[in-house]
């Protein structure tokens, strides 16, 4: 009994830490990626507790192994978009000028009671008011209105990448942002943020040079 009362508090512990180390995010916010690795942590942690037969240490070390590939993965994936994008999926467009894309419902296997469903919590009722909604990688239904499309600056460059679905939303291309950096003398992968608004002002946070 008090065998399995240290193992209990020993696991509880050990897995504090790690939780600490992978960095806080809300549930609903993590990735496939993350979901994977925060369900094969619970499954492995019932191990060194319930079979007291296996060496405490050697029931830990694939929850360790497991935390710091999560983290080395994450930190690739920060410099990498290829990778990014293979680990969380990308944006997927839904409804587009009042009209839903029934190919991407259908690619992701979204039915139309739950796009209306995540519409209504978002307080639309009217297709004919969107502008733009889109499936975010974490599962979450971003809408763009018509009412609020003139309000708000979207982030059309992010750590020196282009973001096509923000591009879209305010009714231009790459090579129209391109051409305003050029302007500046600036190039994509100089910007670490840049705002533009529907009226084309462009706001820019350049990549300070010792970074």
């Amino acid at each position: 009994m008090i065998n399995i009362i240290i193992r209990t508090i020993t696991v509880y512990l050990v897995l504090l830490i790690l939780v600490r180390l992978m960095g806080k995010r809300e549930i609903s916010k993590l990735s496939p990626f993350d979901l994977v690795v925060a369900i094969l942590i619970a499954e492995l942690a019932v191990i060194p507790i319930d079979k007291e037969k296996i060496n405490l240490i050697k029931g830990i070390t694939p929850i360790v192994l497991l935390v710091f590939l999560e983290i080395l993965i994450s930190f690739v994936s920060l410099k990498s978009k290829s990778l990014r994008q293979f680990i969380n999926g990308k944006p997927v467009v839904l409804v587009r000028e009042g009209e839903i894309d029934f190919k991407a419902l259908k690619k992701i296997r979204y039915t139309v009671s739950n796009l209306l469903l995540q519409l209504r919590k978002k307080n639309v009722f009217n297709l004919h008011e969107i502008k733009l909604a889109f499936l975010e990688t974490t599962g979450e239904l971003t809408v763009i209105t018509n009412q609020i499309q003139d309000k708000i600056n979207l982030p059309v460059i992010v750590d020196g990448k282009i973001n096509e679905i923000n591009l879209d939303i305010i009714g231009v291309d790459e090579f129209f942002i391109k051409n305003m950096l050029k302007k500046r003398e600036l190039e994509i992968s100089q910007i670490i943020l840049a705002m533009l608004s529907e009226e084309k002002k462009l706001k820019i946070i350049k990549l300070k040079e010792d970074d």
